[in-house]
C-alpha cells in the first residue's frame, strides 16, 4: 500500500509539474528563440542516443567477458550501431527551429510530444542491450528470442511515429512524410515475427536496414529545404 501511494503521489506530482509552463504564462507568452529550443531538445536527443550506445555497449562487453567474440555479437553490435545512426540522422532532418518560428502557438504541442519520443530512445537502449545479452544464458526460448525483438522493434517504431506526427500539425513542409513514415512502422512491427527464421541478429538489422532506408528515401525526395546544421 505505501508504495501504491508513493506511485500515485509521484504521477500526481509530475503531472503539476508538466503542468507549471502552462500555468506560468497563462497572462502572456514569454520570449524566447525558436532555434534554440530546437537545439536544446536536439542536445537532449544526442544525450539518449548516446545512452543507448553506451547500453548496447554494456551488453557487448558483458558478452565479451562471458563468452569471447561471436558472429552473433558482431551481427548485432553492428545492426545496433546502424540503426541507431538511422534515427539521430532521421531526428535531425526535419528543420524544427523553422518548423517553431513560424508556429509558436503551438509550441508546447510539439514540446510535450517529444516527452514519448524521448521515453522510446531510452527504451531502445534498454532493448539494444538486451539483444546483445541474450545468449549469455545459453540457448534461448523462442518467445523470449520474440520479446527480445520487439523490445527493439517498438521504440524504434513509436519513434519514427512520433517524429512524423509531431511536426504533421506544424508544417506543411514536412521532411518525413506518411508515406515512407507509416509503410516503415508497420515493416519495423512485423520484422519480430519472423524471429524464428531470422534470428534476432536479424531481427535487429532488419529493423536497422528499414530505418536506413527511411533516412535515404528521406534524403533523396526531390523539393524539400532542409535547416542547415
Amino acid at each position: 500500500m505505501p508504495g501504491q501511494l508513493q506511485l500515485v503521489a509521484f504521477v500526481m506530482l509530475a503531472i503539476l509539474e508538466l503542468t507549471v509552463p502552462l500555468w506560468a504564462e497563462r497572462t502572456g507568452h514569454s520570449s524566447w528563440h525558436p532555434h534554440h529550443i530546437a537545439e536544446r531538445y536536439g542536445l537532449f536527443a544526442i544525450i539518449l542516443f548516446g545512452e543507448s550506445v553506451l547500453a548496447a555497449s554494456n551488453g557487448v562487453a558483458a558478452a565479451l567477458r562471458s563468452g569471447g567474440v561471436s558472429a552473433y555479437l558482431i551481427a548485432v553490435s553492428a545492426a545496433s550501431l546502424a540503426l541507431l545512426f538511422a534515427l539521430w540522422w532521421l531526428y535531425f532532418l526535419q528543420p524544427a527551429g523553422e518548423t517553431l518560428s513560424a508556429n509558436r502557438d503551438k509550441s508546447y504541442q510539439w514540446g510535450y510530444w517529444h516527452f514519448p519520443i524521448f521515453a522510446a530512445l531510452a527504451a531502445l537502449g534498454a532493448g539494444l542491450e538486451v539483444t546483445t545479452t541474450l545468449p549469455l544464458t545459453g540457448p534461448q526460448p523462442l518467445a523470449q528470442a520474440f520479446i527480445a525483438g520487439y523490445c527493439v522493434a517498438i521504440p524504434t517504431a513509436v519513434f519514427v511515429g512520433l517524429l512524423w506526427a509531431i511536426h504533421a500539425p506544424l508544417t506543411v513542409l514536412r521532411v518525413v512524410r506518411p508515406p515512407v513514415i507509416l509503410p516503415a512502422v508497420g515493416t519495423v512491427l512485423v520484422i519480430p515475427a519472423s524471429v524464428s527464421a531470422i534470428g534476432v541478429a536479424g531481427v535487429v538489422g532488419g529493423i536497422a536496414v528499414v530505418s536506413a532506408l527511411v533516412v535515404v528515401v528521406t534524403v533523396l525526395q526531390p523539393g524539400q529545404k532542409r535547416e542547415a546544421s
